[in-house]
This record gives C-alpha cells, structure tokens and sequence, in this order.
C-alpha cells in the first residue's frame, strides 16, 4: 500500500464518520424536538386552559411554541454539522500533510526508493 492509497482511505474513513455523527446528530435531534414540542404542548394547554382560555388561544400558544423549539433544533443542528465539518477538514488536512512530510523525510533519509518502502511501512 503506498501512501496515496492510505490517503484515500482516511479520507474515505474520515467522511463516513462525518455522514454517520450528522446523521445521529439530526435524528436526536428530532426526536428530542417531537419530544419537547408535545411536553411543552400539553403543558401549555393544561396551562391555558386552567387560566380560564380556551381552546384557541391554547392553541395559538401550542404553535409559538412548536415554532421556537423547532427553530432552536435547526440551530443546534446547523451549529453541530458546521463544527463537525471545521474538525473534519482540520483532520484530513493534518493527515495528508504528516504523510507528506514524513514521505519526504523517509526519501530523503532512507534515499530514494528504500526511503519509500519504508514510509509504507510506518503508514501501516
């Protein structure tokens, strides 16, 4: 395996954690809003409707709500897939340049293409 190939395959590597941590990230991120959005909704009706309104102003009061937790998860979830793709790319990045340098390094060192068999062997 030479080092272009164990290139790819971090960055293969690299971007399947991504897709997989956003993927988990929005679907708790759903589930805690559904579940948020119906405590806070039969919280405001019981609420509502102890305090003498009806059903209309409950339910004015239930879809601000529902609106502002919805609103809020999306940020979450904005705030999460760019700090995740920000660490992503420093990660990719570090790793393409340390195997670049250490290549460099091993060539020169090693001399030529001994340098290089032995980087193949470091890199695994």
């Amino acid at each position: 395996m030479d080092p272009r190939s164990f290139k790819r395959k971090v960055i293969v590597v690299v971007v399947v954690v991504v897709v997989v941590v956003v993927v988990v990230v929005v679907v708790v991120v759903v589930v805690v809003v559904v579940l948020l959005s119906l405590s806070f909704s039969i919280v405001v009706v019981v609420v509502v409707v102890a305090a003498g309104g009806g059903a209309a102003a409950a339910l004015v009061v239930v879809v601000v709500v529902t609106v502002v937790v919805i609103a809020a998860a999306a940020v979450v979830v904005a705030v999460v897939v760019v700090v995740v793709v920000v660490v992503v790319v420093v990660v990719v990045v570090v790793v393409v340049v340390v195997v670049v340098v250490v290549v460099v390094v091993m060539v020169v060192v090693g001399g030529g293409e001994g340098g290089a068999a032995a980087v193949v062997v470091v890199v695994e």
